[in-house]
């Protein structure tokens, strides 16, 4: 446990998650589990099944609750974190709301509750940093600006002191604060963005190219995507959630990733299984398609890509060329070129490298490179195939050279014949 508390506020949670597997592993009558171990180490499903167990046999707890809401709100799982606050809220001290108030705030806004929000933001301290962030989102919805901008500046008054001092360490600890910082910053280019409609479409592109050098981290990208969408729908930016979502997958966080996409796509694809994946924007398909595969889906999501490609992409594909729509027509090709890798790679995934393979994944990725002719990574897997390839025939006939004879004799290689 000591080299776990060392490792945790020193941003080596990985190393810290293996501790603490080997613990529970190898010394289980020792070790007497902690969902606050889960908590510092971001693994929010693990430390809500935590809480859930215990809440089992102690319904009334409402430390226990409190717990369970702080997972709820990392998952992203507003709706099951407001009917929580919503349950728990009458009944509470007002110690309990104080501590509730924060994230039944966060949840209600998530679910565009703007009446119940004012309600619990009410509960936060005027002079935290929460209570200032709060109430200057509720002014910027309601369109009172001068309001926002007061409470941004006592935010931001609030900040100084702790980013100071946490700057005075290291980067990493001050990380946190900066990106509460740039959320400042953003809120009053939200007010802009309301105020200026021709400054719109320069601001969105300063968040996207902003949003490139963040962190990898799911939780500050969506607290960053949170407030965006006070102004921009999750459906007008779709390329920064297709963004969001596949981080999401890659964090290991797949629900949220699935609501994510879901989101998106306006339906639950997994409710029909047996049916074709809508394909009304094709980059939300395609990384619904991904996540299927992450998801320990593989020949599913390798038959609704086959099928994305060739009932949905490739007539769309001819359809472009013929009205010479040349922009859409490079965004396409070059979505048919990821798809084609992915064929690729999933069909040697799953059936392995054999004579029959062979040919089809050379097919896949020659496809690849030629919808899209500078794309390296599509040229690189063409290139690595037909190295593998070149070396499964070789060691193919290798066997043969050395096959004995009838009479049990190693088989003596054929001498040059001489004219």
């Amino acid at each position: 446990i000591p080299v776990m508390q060392f490792l945790m506020p020193r941003f080596f949670h990985f190393h810290a998650s293996g501790v603490l597997d080997y613990a529970m592993k190898y010394h289980p009558t020792e070790m007497k589990m902690e969902e606050s171990w889960y908590e510092k180490l971001h693994d929010w499903d693990d430390a809500l099944q935590v809480y859930e167990k215990k809440m089992m046999t102690n319904p009334e707890k409402m430390d226990l609750a409190v717990g369970r809401m702080r997972c709820l709100e990392a998952l992203g799982e507003w709706g099951q974190l407001y009917h929580a606050a919503k349950e728990r809220w009458p009944g509470a001290q007002e110690e309990t709301k104080q501590a509730m108030a924060r994230m039944a705030a966060a949840a209600a806004w998530g679910l565009g509750q703007w009446e119940d929000m004012d309600e619990y933001v009410c509960l936060i301290p005027r002079d935290s940093l929460d209570g200032a962030f709060y109430r200057a989102v509720m002014a910027v919805h309601q369109d009172h600006f001068q309001l926002a901008q007061k409470c941004i500046d006592t935010a931001r008054d609030i900040l100084d002191t702790e980013l100071t001092a946490m700057a005075g360490e290291s980067y990493n600890r001050a990380y946190g604060a900066m990106v509460s910082v740039q959320l400042l910053s953003e809120m009053e280019e939200i007010i802009e963005y309301k105020q200026k409609p021709d400054r719109r479409e320069g601001i969105r592109q300063a968040w996207w190219e902003r949003l490139q050098g963040c962190q990898a981290d799911v939780e500050d990208w969506q607290r960053i995507l949170k407030l965006r969408s006070l102004v921009v729908t999750p459906n007008e930016d779709m390329q920064t959630w297709i963004k969001y979502a596949s981080l999401c997958r890659r964090s290991g966080r797949l629900n949220l990733s699935h609501n994510t996409l879901v989101m998106l796509l306006n339906t639950d694809p997994s409710r029909q299984p047996d049916q074709p994946l809508p394909t009304m924007y094709p980059s939300v398909t395609f990384s619904y398609i991904k996540h299927m595969w992450y998801n320990n889906q593989q020949e599913e999501a390798l038959g609704q890509l086959r099928h994305f490609v060739q009932r949905s992409l490739r007539p769309q594909s001819l359809q472009l060329t013929q009205l010479d729509d040349s922009k859409r027509k490079d965004e396409l090709h070059k979505l048919l070129a990821r798809c084609y890798v992915k064929l690729g790679e999933w069909h040697l995934a799953i059936n392995k490298l054999s004579d029959s393979t062979i040919p089809d994944v050379l097919q896949y990725y020659t496809a690849a490179t030629e919808h899209d002719k500078n794309w390296y990574k599509a040229w690189h897997s063409f290139a690595v195939m037909n190295f593998d390839a070149v070396l499964f025939y070789k060691h193919q006939a290798r066997p043969a050279e050395k096959k004995p004879d009838e009479e049990g004799r190693p088989a003596q290689k054929p001498r040059p014949h001489l004219v």
